[in-house]
């Protein structure tokens, strides 16, 4: 009881009063975590590209700066700069960017449906990252008290009925002998007692 007061608390449902509804499947944790993984792999994609992108324009600026202050550039040099600048246009580097944004814009639309599954828990992918996977045993011990909460409900509630039934037969009763005796109240009853103790 200790450890389930914990994990909600936890959770921010320290009054949840059916703790096996906040679990979620072994299934749904595995996809998000596989997400997360994918994303951030996705992300440095993107970081790399740019950095490769922004390493290439500099190196072209550059290369412009030089072309234009060089009254004449040595045939050799003007044939690594074509090859260089041949190579950054035939990378397809905006092309590699484009798609990496596209594959990012694609995982957070996932990754916002997958939360949304998780409702009602709230967090980042790191709070999700942290929440422990309850073992096989503490779900059966779980479930296994739940039934017999479930089970104890039952027979109080059949107890209260049968109480219930019991209380209104026995006022019914006590009315009927109020009527037949015509004593209306107590007071009533303690001044006949009083008037027959008298006569004695």
């Amino acid at each position: 009881d200790n450890a389930v007061a914990t994990c909600l608390a936890a959770l921010g449902r320290s009054s949840e009063p059916e703790p096996a509804a906040l679990l979620l499947p072994a299934a749904t944790v595995g996809a998000v975590r596989s997400m997360v993984e994918q994303r951030s792999g996705i992300a440095t994609s993107v970081r790399v590209a740019r950095d490769e992108a922004a390493a290439a324009l500099d190196a072209l600026q550059t290369a412009r700066e030089r072309v234009g202050k060089e009254r004449g550039v040595p045939e050799p040099a003007r044939a690594r700069l074509t090859s260089a600048l041949s190579k950054a246009r035939e990378s397809g580097h905006l092309r590699e960017i484009k798609t990496a944004r596209e594959a990012e814009d694609g995982s957070g639309i996932r990754w916002k449906a997958a939360v949304r599954r998780l409702h009602p828990w709230s967090g980042d992918a790191q709070a999700l990252a942290k929440i422990s996977i309850p073992s096989a045993r503490q779900v059966g011990a779980w479930k296994t008290r739940s039934a017999e909460l479930r089970t104890s409900r039952a027979v109080l509630s059949e107890r209260l009925a049968e109480y219930q039934g019991n209380h209104e037969l026995l006022s019914a009763r006590l009315d009927a002998l109020r009527a037949s005796v015509d004593v209306t109240d107590d007071e009533a009853a303690a001044a006949i007692r009083h008037a027959r103790d008298e006569a004695w």
